[in-house]
């Protein structure tokens, strides 16, 4: 009878760390991240595919293109995760002129941290990098944009940071 009760007894802990594992699992299967398939149109004088590196290098008048979006400059370089192909940091450098969501910006070299969510524009004292989106317009050597925040950062070590902001007022309403 006492084998009987302990052959239960380890049967009952296999299927309780069973059910367990397939709720685990099912969890962790509930919980993946949606991916959808995004394409990049591009074109250059010059280009190179490393697919073993992940590593994707665009030179002479390098244009990539995503949803409405543009990015030019003299070369661009995309960093790939070999095994997700997921993008994980683009640059771009020389003469660059970019149109992100509305936002219109020129610098001498532009890198986007994906997973970060974060862009850099860098520029120099004497050519400053720009990003305008229509109402608001910031000049600066060095510029971050935190695209989840909306939030755009500058400073300057030698001169000041210019800009303009567009700023809707109330009028005041006349008293009869």
């Amino acid at each position: 009878m006492k084998n009987k009760r302990n052959f239960t007894y380890y049967n009952l802990i296999t299927l309780a760390s069973f059910l367990t594992f397939m709720f685990l699992c099912f969890v962790a299967l509930a919980g993946t991240i949606k991916t959808k398939t995004v394409t990049y149109n591009f074109s250059a004088k010059e280009t190179t595919i490393a697919n073993k590196t992940g590593i994707i290098i665009l030179k002479g008048e390098a244009k990539v293109l995503k949803n409405g979006d543009h990015l030019n400059a003299d070369e661009i370089t995309i960093y790939k995760d070999v095994e997700t192909g997921e993008i994980i940091k683009m640059e771009a450098v020389g003469n660059v002129d970019m149109n992100e969501e509305g936002k219109k910006s020129t610098c001498k070299k532009v890198t986007f941290y994906e997973s970060e969510d974060r862009i850099e524009f860098e520029g120099t004292e004497e050519a400053p990098a720009v990003v305008d989106d229509g109402k608001n317009k910031l000049v600066a050597p060095n510029i971050i944009y935190y695209r989840k925040d909306d939030r755009l950062e500058a400073k300057a070590e030698k001169g000041v940071v210019t800009g303009q902001v567009i700023i809707e007022e109330k009028e005041a309403e006349e008293k009869q």
